[in-house]
């Protein structure tokens, strides 16, 4: 929440001010909460992980809906606090092919039932460098294709990872093996 007010002062260009969100929105204080089922195997081929799971968004206060960024990789992940649920699933494949050189490509979709801009599809291919246990490199593409309020539309970027190290993020993990 605080990004997100953060994000609606905007920035001063010459006289005119450029934000994400309207600076009349003040968005109240939101929880999410996901639980995800996850299934992973070793292949002979690669390793293969299967995901699915519901996501809560809990929002404390008045959200409008006006004040929606509608842009691919924001709309459907803030989606769940418009609409107070949604689900994902997925699949990860990870193949190393020599002890440095591996690749990661996943194919997600995530539902938003009964939100105008129901879905998104989204795809990753990464390439991976690994120089020891404490470096590696990684760099790919994200291919989004989904439902917006305005219709449907696909981006094809670039791919940086980027560690959400500024996200207060509480992560509970259960395990077990067959």
């Amino acid at each position: 929440t605080p990004l997100l007010n953060m994000l609606s002062k905007g920035t001063k260009i010459g006289s005119n001010i450029a934000s994400l969100l309207s600076p009349n929105f003040l968005m109240p204080p939101m929880v999410g909460i996901s639980n995800d089922w996850l299934m992973s195997r070793s292949l002979p081929f690669a390793d293969i992980t299967l995901h699915a799971g519901i996501d809560l968004g809990i929002v404390i206060g008045d959200l409008d809906e006006r004040s929606s960024i509608d842009l691919p990789l924001i709309y459907h992940r803030l989606g769940v606090y418009y609409n107070k649920w949604g689900l994902d699933l997925g699949v990860d494949v990870f193949r190393r092919f020599t002890k440095r050189f591996g690749i990661h490509a996943d194919i997600d979709l995530r539902l938003l039932p009964g939100l105008n801009g129901n879905y998104d599809i989204e795809h990753k291919l990464l390439f991976i460098w690994t120089n020891s246990e404490r470096f590696q490199f990684c760099t790919g593409y994200k291919f989004v294709f989904g439902e917006f309020p305005y219709g449907e539309e696909s981006r094809f970027l670039p791919y940086v990872p980027i560690v959400e190290t500024w996200m207060p993020i509480i992560e509970v993990q259960v395990a077990r093996t067959r």
